[in-house]
Parts: C-alpha cells; structure tokens; sequence
C-alpha cells in the first residue's frame, strides 16, 4: 500500500511509528489487566502489588528457558511482521 497517496501531508514513517505507539499501550494495558487478575486470585492485596509484580516477573524470567523455540528467534517473528 502506498501511504503517500492517502495521507496528505504525513510520512509513511510517521503513520507506522503511530501504530506501533497505540499497539504498544495496548499491549500494556492488557498486561497490566493480566497481572492483576494474576494477583487477586493470589489473593494479593493492593499495598502488595509492586512486590508481586517483581516477583512474579522473576518468576517468568526463570520459566522462559523452557520454552523450546529460543527468545531471540521468539522476538524475531513479531519484529519482522511489523517492520
């Protein structure tokens, strides 16, 4: 698709970088709902959140390396679809 002839005035580059902007926050926010569903049914209370948060994300770093296809080819397949 040609994004010169459809946005006057606006670079490809910039319609592209917003895009990823708004896929970035929505992907945040999606992860935020996650952990907190995580936490209450942990029965985490609220001045205990940032605590589960750091532990449970050490919690996941540890269990990434059991999953078969190696991160950095994990990370590779998404980068390249928006790119």
């Amino acid at each position: 698709m040609d994004l010169l002839q459809n946005c006057a005035g606006v670079l490809p580059s910039d319609v592209i970088q917003a895009n990823r902007a708004a896929k970035m926050r929505e992907l945040d926010a999606q992860l935020v709902g996650l952990f907190i569903t995580r936490a209450a049914i942990s029965d985490v209370t609220g001045p205990s959140f940032d605590d589960f948060m750091e532990g449970h994300l050490k919690a996941l770093l540890r269990l990434e390396p059991e999953h078969p296809t190696p991160i950095t080819d994990r990370i590779a397949k998404p980068a390249s679809s928006t790119a």
